[in-house]
């Protein structure tokens, strides 16, 4: 070998840490959205009140048109539960939405396609008020129906890099059944955990629609249980052995939250469909990551879902009914508008 070529060899590394460029940091400013919980249904009875049936697909393009107009947004994440009823026309009326978006997207799995609860296709329940079972969807569809924006191939999660040195991987974390804790099967953890070594250097943004970490202490009731992941810790675990993992974003509790464990960022982001109806922006540079929270609901939308959100029967189990409650929802679902992590305070 050429001396030069040596020495170009030996001198990269260097290179490298003179530009800031650290494994598990961003080694450029980059900005990306992400829409959760968007419950698009093809019809009135979706068995989904809080889905606010009626509006979602128009919500849906205001959120598309408004970030087709942000030029620093590189791609969106789609984050779970994009349909809301388990009928295949749902989901042309999605795709036929995002056919729309003008920046790269990329799907992550919610508990969509797994449980049929809803009305039967004319709308009423059967007698006695049980809800009927048609078909579903199911898993498989939605892989296909989502295929290369994120899918490469059967399995329901994904590994795909994006730019300025940053990686998104994606878990499958739910399980059949309403409200049900998610998991992370055992080949689903060796596939992460070959996946974070083989990619050392890059900076990591796991997308998981449970969360990984307790972010709110209704975490610990019965009520809040199924918002995380139930093997949580085999998964933690793994991360524990791998320093490029920088955040980890999730979907289930549909508020705007976060908190820092080791050196890893846990944020939740809120829901399209369920109020506050916003979503977030990511912004991460080497030194910094915000989210920032945009709210796309109109009055009469936002109304309506702070209104089914007090009436939710779970909801006034844990705050209780005084007019004092209506202000701790309020900041509970709401959330803070920005989170701001400062990535100098974290380890190496």
């Amino acid at each position: 070998m050429k001396p030069s070529r040596c020495l170009s060899i030996l001198l990269a590394p260097l290179a490298l840490l003179a530009a800031g460029c650290q494994s598990g940091r961003p080694h450029d400013t980059i900005t990306f959205a992400v829409l959760s919980n968007i419950l698009v249904s093809q019809t009135q009875a979706d068995g989904r009140p809080e889905a606010l049936w009626h509006s979602a697909p128009d919500r849906l393009a205001r959120a598309i048109q408004e970030i087709n107009g942000l030029d620093d947004v590189r791609f969106v994440v789609l984050h779970g539960n994009l349909i809301g009823d388990g009928r295949s026309r749902s989901l042309d009326r999605v795709n036929a939405a995002l056919g729309e978006l003008a920046k790269p997207y990329f799907v992550v799995l919610g508990p969509e396609g797994l449980s049929g609860d809803h009305p039967s296709e004319d709308g009423a329940a059967p007698a006695g008020g049980n809800i009927s079972r048609p078909e579903t969807i199911g898993r498989s569809l939605l892989v296909w129906g989502f295929r290369e924006h994120g899918f490469q191939g059967p399995q329901a999660y994904w590994a795909a890099d994006v730019e300025a040195g940053v990686m998104l991987v994606a878990l499958d974390t739910a399980q059949q059944g309403t409200g049900r804790p998610g998991r992370v099967d055992a080949a689903q953890l060796r596939w992460l955990d070959e996946t974070l070594a083989a990619h050392q250097q890059q900076a990591v943004v796991l997308l998981a629609y449970h969360a990984l970490v307790s972010l709110h202490p209704f975490d610990d009731t019965y009520f809040w249980a199924g918002h995380l992941v139930g093997n949580r810790q085999d998964v933690l675990d793994v991360l524990s052995r791998h320093r490029n993992v920088l955040m980890v974003l999730s979907a289930s509790h549909g508020l705007a939250a976060g908190k820092v464990v080791g050196n890893v960022i846990h944020a939740s982001v809120p829901a399209l469909s369920v109020w506050p109806l916003a979503y977030d922006l990511v912004r991460m540079t080497p030194q910094r990551i915000e989210c920032q929270y945009v709210p796309v609901g109109t009055d009469d939308e936002t109304r309506e879902a702070f209104d089914r959100l007090v009436a939710d029967s779970t909801v006034r189990a844990l705050f209780g009914g005084s007019p004092e409650s209506e202000d701790q929802i309020v900041r509970v679902f709401g959330g803070r508008k920005v989170l701001t992590w400062n990535l100098a305070t974290f380890g190496p």
